[in-house]
């Protein structure tokens, strides 16, 4: 069985790829196109194991922008037992180009392609095995935690559980905040850590805070504790691979404290990365933006974002985008 990538809980480590697909056992595949609007065009899968049901119900989430069914997540709730179901919440490909002019679509991947995937999905698993799932619970991280955060809210009765991870919680405001430590990262040429300095960074962190919690095991038990100071691996003179520059230290400032107004000093945003996390910097720290932000531009500037050009032109920057947000009426 050939499904491709799909999207939902995808691996953030390393290593060797893991087929998703090498022990799922036998099951039927029910798939289904959704319409609860006339721009509606909700694709979504029901997967039944053909033996050995466990008798419940897992939906799965999605990822990013979504746009895709996640089949790796499908396939681990079937060979666990559940019978589970997803969606791609009703565009193809993982930007927010689908949304522009298109609010129906922008509410099925905001939240109704979820509800409806899951009001299809169950009368599907009673007629199937004769009876309906006793416990039915969703399952999602990221974009899935988000997704699940929002069922809760807004659905209450689709679930009797709910398992929220790494919620993409206040999706336009942390897109946003995502493009503006870019900016701050970006300003200046050095701004940009290179990748092969934050081991140092880190083996620093972790010898001013391991032992805060008064065992030194390799990790930061409390991060809100450590409170060190990136000014101090300063270079004393040119750049090296053992020190920051400058603007370096400032990007890892930038990175591991709350977004506020250069104007004010007002907070703007209050996440951010916590010490310990030097590894994982390349995402929000590179020398572009995290590729699933800037699209936030077609939704946040809509019609006026459209005359100025969109992400898929040569023209659209980031900071273009935000001078058009800025001056739309």
């Amino acid at each position: 069985m050939d499904f491709g990538t799909g999207g939902g809980r995808a691996g953030r480590g390393g290593g060797p790829p893991v087929n998703p697909y090498a022990n799922v056992p036998a099951f039927c595949r029910v798939s289904a196109t959704l319409t609860p609007s006339s721009d509606s065009d909700v694709k979504a899968e029901v997967w039944l194991p053909a033996s050995g049901w466990n008798g419940k119900y897992q939906a799965v989430g999605g990822g990013g922008w979504a746009g895709a069914i996640s089949y790796p997540a499908m396939a681990a709730a079937v060979s666990a037992g559940y019978a589970t179901a997803s969606t791609d919440t009703g565009h193809t490909g993982g930007t927010a180009d689908f949304a522009l002019g298109h609010p129906e679509k922008l509410i099925d991947f905001g939240y109704r392609a979820i509800h409806e995937t899951t009001v299809f999905a169950k009368p599907v698993i009673a007629a199937f095995y004769g009876n309906p799932a006793k416990v039915s619970f969703f399952n999602g991280c990221s974009t899935g935690g988000r997704q699940a955060i929002t069922e809760a809210q807004r659905y209450p009765e689709d679930f009797e559980g709910i398992v929220a991870g790494a919620s993409a919680w206040d999706g336009m405001r942390m897109h946003a905040v995502r493009v503006a430590v870019s900016q701050i990262i970006n300003r200046n040429p050095d701004g940009v850590i290179p990748p092969s300095k934050f081991p140092m960074i880190h083996k620093a962190v972790l010898d001013a805070c391991d032992a805060l919690d008064g065992v030194k095991d390799g990790v930061i038990e409390n991060p809100p504790q450590c409170h060190f100071d990136y000014a101090s691996l300063a270079c004393k003179g040119a750049d090296g691979p053992d020190c920051l520059t400058k603007s370096q230290v400032e990007s890892a400032n930038a990175l591991t404290s709350p977004l506020k107004d250069v104007r004010t000093g007002k907070t703007i945003d209050e996440r951010h990365l916590w010490p310990g996390s030097e590894l994982g910097w390349t995402n929000l720290g590179s020398a572009e933006p995290l590729g699933l932000s800037p699209f936030l531009q077609t939704i946040a500037c809509g019609s006026h974002l459209q005359r100025i050009g969109s992400s898929r032109t040569p023209s659209f920057t980031p900071s273009s985008a935000s001078h058009a947000c800025s001056t739309a009426s």
